[in-house]
């Protein structure tokens, strides 16, 4: 869709008009008070926002949460938590992003690019980041989460430009425009039409005249269409609410280069509306997230013990005014008016002191002295402090919501069975899928904003004709770990498969670890066929050697293979071996050391003799 400068005009004056009473400065602020939303959810948005930031990024205190203290809480207790908040939820939005990252890993998709210069650019050329895919992998998903309304442009920062004459400035007509990703939160979207045009509040303000001074408060905005990014900026006097709008640069591809982050999708008014995956934990995170830190304030103040010692009432006489201690207090009568002052001698505490300067306990244990004390030094002092019971139950309380929480995204990878104590090989095939379900969407939303910023970078370099490369992206994506998978392999050769199966599963065992090295992979593949015992259990490769089924260097290669794969690899064209050969290379290595050392040598004996006993 093109605008006209009438439309761009149309659509600002109208959107500026809805979001006027939320601003200050020229900036949205006050979402809450906006009677008309600039697009459906906007004030929903906001509101996830602010309830799941906390939990994904480290930043200011969350307000929102703790102003409503709870009825027994003191607003000392509320300012001591504000100058010791720690984000301490942080570390479940951390697994998610580990076990994202894992779908994301570059094993995973394939990209060719036909164009050389546009190749370059993609994966090597983008400014801060060098590769795209590394600002979509690292930058995106934790905004993703907390911001799915938000959107990613993919613009360009600067444009070779040539001057006429008279000084105007144009685009030069051999500029290649590079397209950079730019982040914006749903807080500076103003307005949009999916797919048509998308109204952002940028971060910079223009220079605008408040009484008799220039202040920076001007609003600008950018709306940019399918052919074209236009420039309103904010002019003249504040209060004349005046624009200025210009056509920046045509980037004329075709379509608007600007893409929600997108999440979860939902109806809003008829309105497709974009929501958080993790919006259902954020909730039982906050509730954790509150729990702890009323709990760190009640340690602060309960949780240390009270000395608890003897003493003896303050005898202190005050000479000048003839008045003694009472309670701590020295209390006289001048004219008319009493006057009191705190005792210089208990300090106000109305017992004697017997604290020495030492820090040692006096006590008067002399049964002749005038008054004894009917203590000892084993009773003389003692310590009190409050039950844990209740710390205990909060603790339990704010372990048990992060659990839910982990639950929700399936990231309870250490939470067993009912009725068992440790997690079984099907449980962690279960789970591995449930995260995989989880996961899935999040990745493959990620995948669509770096396919949308090739496109656009390439058909802003090219035109918009142009769709020279190809984006191979996972159908499903295995998040097994290696614990995962060493389960699984285990529960199936106690069952009493077919060796195949477990065959099947080493080797997709083999290829998660080494998904990264093609020439480890291919080395550790070439080993597995190498050694036709891999698969066996101990008592199978007992029962060969001791049945005289296994020769000498087959042992050898089973319980010495990787010395058997290093010095091997170690040979002239051992990589350029396909994998059959490869190992029927290790094959020879293993009878070459197995006929220099013979088949009794120290080490090989001792094997068999330890399997014969």
């Amino acid at each position: 869709m093109t605008l006209t400068e009438e439309q761009v005009s149309a659509i600002f004056m109208s959107q500026y008009a809805i979001m006027k009473p939320s601003l200050v400065d020229g900036r949205a602020t006050k979402y809450d008070v906006l009677k008309e939303e600039p697009w459906a959810g906007y004030r929903a948005a906001q509101r996830e926002r602010r309830r799941i930031l906390p939990h994904v990024s480290e930043g200011a205190f969350p307000e929102h949460l703790f102003k409503a203290r709870a009825p027994n809480q003191t607003q000392a207790e509320l300012d001591w938590m504000r100058e010791n908040f720690e984000h301490t939820t942080l570390p479940v939005y951390m697994d998610l992003e580990n076990t994202v990252g894992r779908g994301l890993h570059e094993t995973n998709w394939n990209l060719t690019i036909g164009d050389v210069a546009i190749e370059e650019y993609v994966t090597t050329g983008v400014n801060e980041w060098g590769a795209l895919f590394e600002f979509v992998k690292a930058a995106l998903l934790k905004r993703k989460i907390a911001d799915p309304m938000g959107v990613v442009a993919f613009l360009p920062k600067s444009i070779e430009t040539i001057s006429d004459e008279d000084g105007n400035e144009s685009v030069a007509p051999d500029a290649v425009i590079r397209a950079e990703p730019m982040v914006f939160g749903s807080n500076r979207v103003w307005g949009f039409a999916y797919d048509a045009w998308y109204l952002i509040r940028l971060s910079e303000s223009s220079e605008v005249q408040e009484g008799n001074k220039k202040v920076r408060k001007g609003i600008v905005c950018l709306l940019v269409d399918g052919e074209n990014v236009w420039r309103i900026e904010q002019v003249g006097r504040a209060k004349d609410e005046k624009f200025d709008i210009t056509l920046d640069y045509t980037h004329g591809i075709g379509e608007a280069p600007v893409i929600h982050m997108m999440g979860t999708p939902s109806a809003h008014h008829d309105g497709l509306v974009w929501t958080s995956p993790f919006a259902a934990s954020a909730g039982l995170l906050n509730v954790a997230l509150l729990t702890e830190h009323q709990l760190r304030a009640s340690e602060a103040k309960l949780m240390f013990p009270v000395r608890v010692m003897i003493g003896d009432p303050c005898e202190f006489y005050d000479q000048v005014h003839g008045v003694r201690c009472v309670d701590g207090v020295l209390a006289w009568i001048e004219g008319e008016k009493r006057i009191e002052k705190k005792c210089t001698a208990c300090g106000g505490s109305g017992h004697k002191n017997r604290i020495s300067p030492f820090g040692e306990l006096i006590i008067n244990a002399d049964p002749n002295a005038t008054k004894p004390d009917a203590v000892n030094a084993s009773n003389a002092l003692s310590y009190a402090s409050p039950s844990t019971d209740s710390s205990r139950f909060m603790r339990e309380e704010i372990e048990r919501y992060e659990r839910s929480a982990r639950a929700v995204m399936h990231l309870d990878a250490e939470t067993p069975m009912a009725g068992g104590d440790v997690k079984t090989a099907t449980q962690s095939g279960l789970d591995a899928k449930a995260r995989a379900a989880f996961v899935k969407p999040i990745c493959d939303q990620l995948f669509v904003i770096f396919d949308f910023g090739i496109r656009c970078i390439g058909r802003m370099m090219r035109g918009p004709e142009w769709s020279d490369y190809s984006l191979r992206v996972p159908v499903e994506y295995d998040l097994r770990t290696d614990a995962d998978f060493i389960g699984i392999i285990a529960e199936v050769q106690k069952s009493g498969l077919p060796t195949f199966i477990t065959a099947m599963l080493t080797d997709e065992f083999i290829a998660s670890r080494h998904a990264d090295d093609a020439e480890s992979l291919s080395n550790a593949r070439a080993l597995a066929i190498a050694d036709r015992m891999a698969m066996m259990s101990e008592a199978a490769v007992a029962s060969e050697i001791s049945g005289g089924r296994a020769q000498p260097w087959e042992v050898l290669l089973h319980y010495s293979g990787l010395s058997i794969l290093t010095r091997a690899a170690q040979e002239a064209g051992f990589d350029a071996l396909d994998l059959l050969a490869k190992a029927e290379r290790l094959r020879a290595v293993a009878r070459e050391q197995s006929a220099a050392t013979g088949a009794a040598s120290p080490a090989l004996g001792a094997i068999i003799a330890q399997i014969e006993q």
